[in-house]
């Protein structure tokens, strides 16, 4: 089967293809690295993506063997604007739309901390975190090259492919074009996702910023240029457009996998006894599926299989709250047991009003909706947080003479009910 392959180079609307790739072909035609199966993997593996024709993620060109036969596409990005999006997305979780990024951005400035990484200098950065200055220099180049990371070594491994590279900034162009390529229906304008932008400006402000970025990118900038030179402005090459209609028409997608009709109320999900979900950070909650049902679960099977988390207060009413999703990450045959961690959001607004999550496993797009017949539930009460955890969980963001005045309280509280 010959594959269609995205080298999805970080913060250059990656993500957005995906989407488009997943509104298109089905969830289940499409393969992704970090979503199907972990991120890193070092060597290619045939067999976990051998039933998808579609596969992308943050894997370059000469992870997939050489002889693979593919149609290779991929977006580039301003060096100087890839470069700073990166930084911000590392550096500033302050810049996240919401809450969930905020959190996971949160977690991710820690690790990179660690490794070098100063959050108020992209500078002292690039100079002590060797990491992020390997995902800097001309990395858009090492993404698409056999040889090294420049210009001419780009050239030389995409001569005899058939390969389309666009620009993140014409993302509606790029994504319009392939459509005509392979007959697919046109989809609706996308937006690529952005960063705030008076944050990326303040990042060049930096004395010396802009210049060293440019010094490291120069073989990046000429791959760009040389694309945006290009008619569209899209590099096309080697492209034979009837046999890559035959290969990815949409008529001919024989990989689906049919979701079959599930006997839910056979489905059980169960937790640990005691779990610790911090208010304001993405946190993992283990959960067992039991599948007692005569079919299979399978994570393929029409638009996915998701685990969603619902919050109700104490009068049972669900608080309206953006949760992250959480793929189910392997097939359960009937009659087996998997064990997964599902990833859970509290934000601190809404953490005094949480009396019950409901746990639920479905297919996407309807695990939200409260239906025993359509997905597996699991209702777990919250013990009610108490004075004292209030009290813990409010002084981190209180002054000393707040959390006397809120002990005080308590203990006046406590004598009356004594």
């Amino acid at each position: 089967m010959q594959k269609f392959i995205f080298l999805h180079i970080p913060k250059t609307a990656g993500s957005s293809f995906r989407g488009m790739l997943y509104r298109i072909h089905g969830r289940s035609n499409v393969f992704w690295y970090g979503m199907d199966i972990p991120q890193r993997r070092d060597v290619f593996d045939e067999e976990a993506c051998r039933d998808y024709r579609y596969i992308g993620g943050h894997k370059n060109i000469a992870y997939y063997p050489p002889n693979l036969p593919a149609f290779w596409c991929s977006l580039l990005r301003d060096p100087v604007q890839r470069t700073v999006s990166l930084f911000s997305y590392y550096a500033k979780p302050e810049a996240a739309k919401d809450e969930i990024g905020k959190a996971r951005r949160e977690t991710e400035l820690a690790k990179w901390v660690a490794k070098g990484l100063q959050p108020n200098s992209i500078v002292e950065s690039l100079e002590q975190c060797p990491e992020f200055l390997h995902s800097v220099n001309n990395f858009q180049c090492r993404y698409l090259s056999y040889f090294d990371n420049s210009f001419e070594g780009v050239m030389s491994t995409i001569a005899d492919k058939n390969m389309v590279i666009g620009l993140s900034e014409n993302f509606n162009a790029f994504s319009h074009r392939l459509c005509e390529i392979f007959s697919w229906e046109q989809p609706e304008t996308i937006y690529a996702n952005t960063s705030v932008a008076s944050v990326n400006a303040s990042i060049l402000e930096e004395p010396g910023a802009e210049k060293l970025i440019q010094e490291l990118t120069t073989e990046d900038q000429k791959l760009y240029d040389f694309v945006s030179q290009s008619t569209s402005p899209i590099y096309e090459n080697a492209l034979d457009s009837t046999s890559l209609r035959k290969s990815f028409s949409i008529d001919d997608q024989t990989s689906a996998v049919i979701a079959p009709d599930i006997n839910w109320h056979e489905v059980h999900l169960s937790a640990p006894s005691r779990s610790e979900l911090e208010p304001g950070k993405i946190c993992l909650l283990d959960i067992t599926v039991s599948n007692q049902s005569d079919s299979d679960l399978d994570p393929r099977a029409g638009r996915g299989l998701f685990f969603n988390v619902v919050l109700e207060n104490t009068e049972t009413e669900k608080i309206e709250c953006r949760m992250p999703r959480t793929l189910l990450a392997k097939k359960i045959p009937t009659g087996q047991i998997h064990r997964q961690k599902v990833r859970v959001f509290i934000s601190p607004d809404n953490y005094p009003q949480v009396a019950t999550l409901v746990v639920i496993l479905g297919s996407r797009g309807k695990s939200e909706a409260h239906n025993d017949f359509n997905r597996a539930q699991l209702r777990i009460q919250l013990r009610s947080p108490g004075l004292i955890q209030k009290l813990v969980f409010f002084c981190k963001e209180t002054s000393m003479l707040t959390y006397f005045s809120l002990r005080k309280r308590w203990l006046r509280i406590k004598q009356r009910s004594n």
